[in-house]
């Protein structure tokens, strides 16, 4: 673990590694579960490098955290997506949380919304096979490359209501994430689901990638977790809590 004690003084700081742990630990508790700490300044390939290196590495892994994919160079993305291919042949999952934005991204420098930012193709460090134009798409990386799977959030059943997109203007508290990659391609794998999904709504507003891959892969619960730091209940809603339910789903499994 990291050793700190802004848990102490700050609760809400520790809130996602909490989050995480407690449910993971809480459904898969006939299993070890490991929580990997890493810092510097390219956390997600150091991270994977650190787990494709194991002898012995954890067999599923949950990731809560995210970043805008335009805002990662290329050969970051290159370079996870080999290292993910590595431990999936190894027999490792890596599940990763979808984003709460919806399609978009949200600033933390200046807290807004990035709803209106150009998101076409020329902002891009990389080049790409087509082109096009917009704004407001942001999708978020890891959850973005083909081989992990990503995890969105549904909302309804907890009031017992029909099982949706968990959607902020409907009392989801967020919307869940999803969208298509600006670098990675659409895989063989999701050329029919994607298809059915342009067929479905073909009016979809410009701005992203036609021909990447889209995410989420599967979606659950992800309202209302109760969570306990530093003696304190707090709910917390998003794809942090779908992503780590779904994961130790499969921790049970293999």
């Amino acid at each position: 673990g990291y050793n700190t004690t802004s848990c102490a003084n700050s609760p809400a700081g520790c809130d996602e590694g909490n989050l995480d742990i407690q449910y993971i630990m809480g459904i898969a508790q006939s299993t070890i579960s490991i929580y990997w700490y890493v810092g510097g300044n390219n956390p997600f390939l150091s991270w994977i490098r650190a787990v494709a290196s194991e002898s012995n590495p954890p067999m599923t892994n949950s990731i809560s955290w995210g970043s805008k994919e335009q805002s990662v160079d290329s050969g970051t993305l290159s370079q996870f997506q080999t290292e993910a291919i590595k431990v999936g042949l190894m027999g490792v999952t890596i599940t990763v949380s979808s984003g709460d934005n919806g399609v978009t991204s949200f600033s933390s420098s200046t807290n807004t919304c990035e709803c209106n930012n150009p998101s076409g193709s020329n902002i891009l460090t990389w080049s790409v096979s087509s082109s096009w134009t917009g704004t407001g798409y942001f999708p978020s990386f890891p959850a973005t490359c083909p081989y992990v799977t990503a995890v969105g959030a549904t909302m309804g059943p907890n009031n017992g209501d029909p099982e949706i997109a968990c959607q902020s203007q409907l009392g989801g508290v967020i919307t869940t994430g999803g969208g298509f990659s600006t670098y990675y391609p659409t895989p063989s794998w999701q050329t029919d689901a994607v298809n059915d999904f342009f067929t479905l709504s073909p009016s979809a507003k410009s701005g992203y990638n036609k021909n990447g891959r889209g995410f989420p892969d599967i979606s659950l619960i992800g309202v209302q977790y109760a969570v306990v730091v530093d003696g304190q209940m707090n709910y917390y809603y998003g794809t942090s809590c779908s992503a780590p339910v779904f994961a130790a789903f499969i921790t049970l499994i293999n």
